[in-house]
C-alpha cells in the first residue's frame, strides 16, 4: 500500500490533502535560513531539487533507521 495512503487513513483524511501538507512542510523546511538547515537538505538530497512527499518519507525513513534515532 502507499505510504501517503497509509498516512490518509490513520489520520481519516485524504491523500491530497497529506500530500499537501507534507509539500507545505518541504517548502517551509527547504526555505529555512539556517545554513545547518539547508546543509541538511543538501545531505539528504544533493540534487537540490524538491523531494516529493514520497520520497521525503522514504529518505527520512532511512535516515531514522541509519541513525536508531
Amino acid at each position: 500500500m502507499n505510504i501517503l495512503k497509509k498516512v490518509a487513513r490513520k489520520y481519516k483524511t485524504d491523500i491530497a490533502e497529506v500530500e499537501r501538507e507534507i509539500n507545505k512542510a518541504i517548502a517551509v523546511g527547504m526555505s529555512d535560513s539556517d545554513p545547518e538547515v539547508q546543509a541538511k537538505w543538501r545531505e539528504l538530497f544533493p540534487d537540490g531539487r524538491t523531494p516529493t512527499p514520497e520520497e521525503l518519507i522514504i529518505t527520512l525513513a532511512k535516515e531514522v533507521q541509519k541513525h536508531k534515532i
